[in-house]
């Protein structure tokens, strides 16, 4: 039988609803050995049955073991269990940036996320507008600030809008954060100075962009299977909020994953949609599951941001498309494996008799 370590949590502001993802996907993964791996906020690893209590994250009354990776294995204490494959629910920070990918490929263990550089590139709502951009990908009017600049002088990315093109309202987000979270509507310059200092306590770059106001909002998810792009159904976001923001997503009773009922309307015709989530996914090299969300404003489709970590892995959506939950965890878990079987064949060595020749060097 297998051994699949679920990894949630982590140093970020998303980290509570991690490990709501990571104790629910946990539930899910089916013919495996499940070793919960909790990353509190300081990034430091743990292990142990305690994990699976929710008052655990709480209250913290019980101590977990502390474990690490390397080797192919989980290592706590004197004990280590050979891991098959890491499932990664860790929303934001080192889980959703690469770092994370990066430390289980050194640890030579497969993990169910994009790589370090494709997830770096998602994770920036800066670098994913600018390579949309360069493909042309419908993007909305933007400009960038650094935290190190003065609210005076909003200096623009180059390939940014020029910031006198760009008109009141603005919607102002941390560059690389999740959730929603940080997010602010600026209708004046007293907004958008307090909008940017609101950003700057989560995140060291803000994205200033125009603000559409009735739109509609869609969001559809891709997997890799079997060396094959998938894409799910896609959901029609339902929110009277000028903005789907963290409250509409997880504690609205009336929407959000509460809820369960944000529209998902298979009738409507979203097949651009679809073609520009497989087309993104394509383009950044995405490995695993991730969500593609989408404004549309008249006969204009933009696609916002891509999510490598969504929230509860949009199971949502693929249950919608016929794929059972289990089943999609099975499909993203053996395509892991067989990345990573497949990264096996790659040359990693080259014999030269540089050492011998240069031993000079070093005495």
């Amino acid at each position: 039988m297998r051994n699949i370590a679920v990894i949630f949590g982590g140093r970020t502001v998303e980290h509570d609803i991690s490990i709501l993802t990571g104790l629910h996907a946990a539930m899910h993964v089916e013919g495996a050995r499940v070793h919960l791996v909790y990353l509190n906020r300081e990034n430091k690893m743990s292990t142990g049955r305690c994990l699976a209590d929710i008052d655990f994250h709480m209250n913290a009354v019980k101590r977990a073991k502390r474990c690490w990776f390397a080797e192919g294995h989980l290592h706590r204490g004197g004990r280590k269990t050979k891991i098959d494959a890491v499932l990664n629910c860790c929303h934001g920070g080192v889980g959703e940036n690469g770092e994370l990918a990066g430390y289980f490929k050194v640890a030579g263990i497969p993990i169910t996320s994009c790589d370090y550089i494709s997830a770096a590139n998602m994770q920036s709502k800066i670098r994913t507008r600018e390579i949309l951009s360069a493909v042309g990908f419908k993007q909305p009017k933007y400009f960038v600030v650094d935290r190190d600049c003065k609210p005076s002088a909003h200096f623009v990315n180059v390939a940014g809008t020029p910031r006198n093109d760009l008109d009141f309202p603005v919607i102002v987000k941390p560059d690389t954060l999740g959730s929603s979270i940080g997010i602010s509507v600026a209708r004046n310059e007293e907004e958008l100075r307090g909008a940017l200092e609101l950003v700057f306590e989560m995140d060291s770059r803000a994205i200033v962009e125009e603000f559409f106001e009735d739109i509609e909002e869609v969001n559809c998810s891709a997997m890799r299977a079997m060396n094959d792009v998938k894409v799910s159904s896609c959901e029609r976001i339902d929110t009277k909020r000028e903005f789907l923001d963290y409250e509409s997503k997880y504690l609205d009773a009336g929407s959000g994953f509460i809820k369960k009922g944000r529209e998902i309307e298979e009738q409507k015709d979203y097949s651009e949609i679809k073609e520009l989530t497989r087309r993104a996914y394509e383009l950044f090299g995405a490995c695993g599951v991730v969500r593609a969300d989408f404004m549309i404003k008249g006969e204009t489709v933009y696609l916002n941001e891509i999510n490598t970590i969504p929230g509860f892995l949009a199971y949502h959506l693929w249950v919608r498309a016929g794929i059972p939950y289990a089943l999609m965890l099975e499909m993203l878990i053996k395509q892991a494996i067989a990345d990573a079987e497949l990264s096996k064949s790659v040359k990693t060595v080259f014999k030269s008799d540089i050492l011998a020749k240069n031993r000079g060097l070093v005495r």
